[in-house]
């Protein structure tokens, strides 16, 4: 008499497979998700350390250095832009499908400032101001100025948060991590 597989046996085998390939591919968005959100911090980290470096810089069109301003465009993009030469943009930055960078802190009694205004604004900045010796490299635009400017990039269910904590006072970025 021959063995074989039953039908129910059968079924029963494609039914754990299916599960080991849902759950694997459940498992590989998630860390996907988790991947992006860190990526895009990262790459914010660096366009603000570049922005910091990049007011430093001597500029013809202020006779010295310069102010550089950081602008968050929700949902949208962060564009560094120049504040002496008439607003051009140095630098942008486009924020992924899926994602959400702001300040960590509500616009009202937070630590950025926004336009035009704070009840529903289009955009958030801050701005790095090198044209005063006693300020070299300092923040400015900021609403309380003795807070450090601290940016969340998340992914729009916020399951996957990071914040970015920029010195007020030295201009450095550290990404802090859940």
């Amino acid at each position: 008499m021959k063995k074989s597989f039953t039908l129910l046996e059968l079924l029963v085998v494609i039914g754990i497979l299916l599960l080991l390939v849902v759950g694997a591919v459940v498992g590989l968005s998630v860390a996907r998700s988790k991947r992006q959100v860190k990526t895009t911090a990262e790459k914010l980290k660096t366009l603000i350390v570049e922005a910091h470096a990049a007011a430093l810089m001597p500029s013809d069109a202020v006779f010295g250095l310069q102010k550089v301003q950081v602008q968050i465009y929700p949902g949208d993009k962060v564009s560094v832009v120049e504040i002496a030469s008439s607003q051009k943009e140095i630098q942008k930055l486009a924020i992924p499908s899926g994602m959400q960078i702001g300040p960590s802190a509500p616009p009202t009694n937070g630590n950025m400032s926004c336009s035009p205004n704070c009840g529903n604004p289009s955009y958030y900045y801050f701005s790095f101001v090198a044209n005063d010796p006693n300020t070299l490299g300092q923040m400015d635009d900021i609403i309380n100025k003795n807070d450090n400017v601290k940016i969340k990039v998340a992914n729009t269910s916020e399951t996957d948060v990071y914040t970015l904590d920029i010195d007020r006072m030295t201009g450095s970025v550290t990404i802090v991590s859940p």
